[in-house]
């Protein structure tokens, strides 16, 4: 009867599943019509027609040439086997589910049938049998190095642990959690949040325990996972005595319940959380209705117990405490009758393989001892020269590393102190160098200012003529400003080296900045040359340190006014979307493409003639460098010589007016 019954649903679904696959809005991404009719399997996963409507859904599903809803539905029948405590059918449907599984890609229902064998064992109390399973679990996920078996395998550890009372179950969860976060897959991390709640709450560490209960609660993605975060959540407020929230989640779970979504583990959840609300709450009468649905007879007595309890009917408390702790020492001596059955079968079938093997050594004893009377000797002798031939060759092996060592370690010594003897003759260079310009540089002002004093305070005989005097002041001004100028100049290259030279950003006219250098350079322009300013646009105002822009400047056109005799110098400025360009031109007597870097290396100069010891345009450079830019001869230039500076504006403002 049932197979025709079966066979005559093959044939109506048949008609309707036999198309094209459809839509997929479903979180199994199969066909919508398919996945409706899964979902009504599921209702029925605890009775027996569910077994010819997987079936069905199976035929249908191979009409549609969808192999991951024929999964599913193989998956119906190992969920029935499994609530319906049957094991020798669990281990067949788990077996043809795996086997069908592994040549399709979803093969992550090879470990999802498995789990459930693993949960049988442990919910048995058979952990020696659940930590087998978990074994060959782990290996064939890692052979196959699926994701989902990997992660769950962490999962089914620590429930193991969770079985025995063991807190290494709460870092088998948090493994778990953290895999998935690593593979970047949150689709099922809502479960091991949950268990990890539950780990907490048996600690009654309620705080803890919520938080992970509501983390599993946001990133549950299916609704198996949502019911799961309801029930913990409800005993956890339950137990913290916050029932206006625990009301919530029973209410929750009340309306998921009168729509027969729960089924499983979930339903015996909820018989016992909702238990709990009413004890706690004190409604005897309704809490008495639920405890009779509760299938564990354990469990059962356990709470009766605990309402009559409540009641201080301490009679009936009693009677149930004394039928719990019956039914716990039946199951527990039943349990020990097995073990004990099967270790001794175990131990007699050791027995008399032990008696077997030792005939079979008796007898060949005396075999086994002439011929080891034979070859001790020459292993022996064998091993003797093996390790005489081993040393040798790890003495030689060790000295010959040692020298190789030695060898590579003092070529790198001789290198680095040859590189050390070069760079102390060049800072001596620089050294003398520097001092030797230096004291010219400084000498030769001072000795100007030292002489015109004199000849100005020194000799009452002579009189000068105002004109006289008063070029005599000017010499003696302008060799103090070249004095000033030469230890500023010492002062800066002191600071840029020491990392202390600070900028001061601030917003800049750029027009009014050159025209004011200008002006300050006014004086040291020599006769017959022109001073001159191009700027575009006019008003640009842009953020950066005036004073060196200012100071940069200064020193191009010093070194125009020093190089140019006849002609014009000209400072001019253009912008573009990303900087500003700066350039002073003269007509002097150039420098050569070849010194165009040479130039703006410290104590350089082309003309040991004019004042000067070579560190101006190093110093420039430096400090282009600190405002973001760049500054180089234009050797395109040939009239004379043209330095152009860049300032970027990334990061400034800019207004043109």
């Amino acid at each position: 009867m049932n197979r025709l019954l079966g066979l005559l649903i093959v044939l109506l679904f048949s008609t309707l599943f036999y198309q094209p696959a459809e839509a997929q809005n479903n979180p199994y991404k199969i066909d919508d019509k398919l996945y409706a009719y899964y979902q009504k399997c599921s209702s029925y996963v605890n009775k027996p027609v569910v077994l010819a409507m997987a079936d069905t859904l199976f035929e249908s599903a191979t009409q549609t040439k969808d192999d991951k809803a024929q999964c599913l539905a193989l998956h119906l029948k190992v969920d029935y086997y499994y609530y319906a405590d049957s094991l020798e059918a669990l281990l067949r449907e788990n077996q043809n589910i795996a086997d069908f599984a592994r040549h399709t890609q979803h093969q992550q229902y090879i470990f999802s049938a498995w789990n459930r064998i693993i949960s049988y064992y442990i919910q048995h109390h058979d952990s020696e049998q659940a930590l087998r399973e978990l074994k060959q679990y782990q290996d064939e996920a890692l052979r196959l190095n699926n994701s989902y078996g990997i992660a769950r395998s962490y999962i089914r550890m620590g429930e193991l642990y969770q079985s025995l009372n063991n807190d290494l179950a709460i870092t088998q969860f948090e493994n778990a959690i953290d895999y998935y976060k690593n593979i970047g897959e949150t689709k099922d991390i809502s479960y091991p949040y949950n268990r990890l709640g539950y780990c907490y709450l048996n600690k009654k560490d309620l705080k803890t325990a919520e938080k992970y209960a509501l983390q599993s609660l946001v990133s549950a993605q299916v609704a198996a996972h949502k019911i799961s975060a309801y029930s913990i959540l409800l005993k956890i407020y339950i137990e913290a005595h916050k029932f206006n929230k625990a009301s919530l989640y029973k209410k929750l779970l009340d309306d998921l319940n009168a729509k027969k979504l729960l089924i499983g583990a979930n339903k015996s959840s909820y018989i016992i959380g909702v238990t709990d609300y009413y004890i706690a709450s004190k409604q005897w009468d309704k809490a008495l209705v639920y405890v009779d649905s509760i299938e564990n007879p354990i469990a059962q007595a356990e709470y009766q117990a605990k309402i009559f309890l409540e009641q201080k009917n301490f009679e009936k408390a009693y009677n149930y405490i004394s039928l719990k702790n019956k039914l716990s020492d039946s199951i527990i001596q039943a349990a020990n009758t097995e073990v004990l059955a099967a270790y001794n079968a175990r131990f007699n079938n050791q027995t008399l393989e032990m008696e077997k093997n030792r005939l079979e050594v008796q007898h060949q004893q005396e075999e086994l001892q002439r011929i080891a009377l034979e070859t001790r000797e020459k292993q022996r002798n064998f091993i003797v020269l093996i390790i005489i031939l081993l040393m040798t060759s790890g003495f030689s092996l060790v000295y010959a590393i040692s020298r190789r060592r030695s060898a590579h370690r003092l070529q790198a010594e001789k290198q680095l102190a040859e590189e050390a003897c070069r760079r102390a003759e060049t800072a001596d260079r620089l050294k003398t160098v520097f001092l030797q310009n230096i004291s010219h540089e400084i000498r030769t002002p001072l000795n100007a200012i030292v002489g015109f004093n004199d000849l100005l305070n020194g000799n009452e005989n002579i009189e000068l003529e105002p004109e006289e005097r008063a070029e005599l002041l000017s010499s003696i001004h302008r060799n103090t400003e070249l004095l000033l100028t030469l230890v500023n100049d010492v002062l800066d290259l002191s600071s840029l080296d020491s990392g202390n030279y600070q900028l001061s950003l601030n917003s800049t006219n750029i027009e009014e900045l050159c025209r004011h250098t200008l002006t300050n350079m006014t004086a040291k322009v020599p006769t017959g040359v022109s001073l001159g300013l191009e700027a575009s646009p006019t008003n640009l105002i842009i953020t950066t340190d005036a004073s060196c822009l200012q100071q940069i400047l200064m020193n191009l056109l010093e070194n125009a006014c020093k190089y140019t005799e006849h002609g014009k110098i000209i400072l001019s400025y253009k912008t573009d979307s990303e900087k500003v360009t700066f350039s002073v031109t003269d007509n002097g007597c150039g420098i050569s493409p070849d010194n165009a870097e040479i130039i703006f290396q410290r104590y350089e100069k082309l003309d040991s003639f004019k004042p000067g010891f070579g560190i101006g345009l190093s110093i420039c450079r430096s400090i282009a460098t600190l405002l973001n830019g760049h500054i180089y001869l234009d050797t395109t230039y040939t009239q004379g010589a043209r330095f152009v500076l860049e300032i970027p504006l990334l990061n400034n403002t800019l207004i043109t007016m």
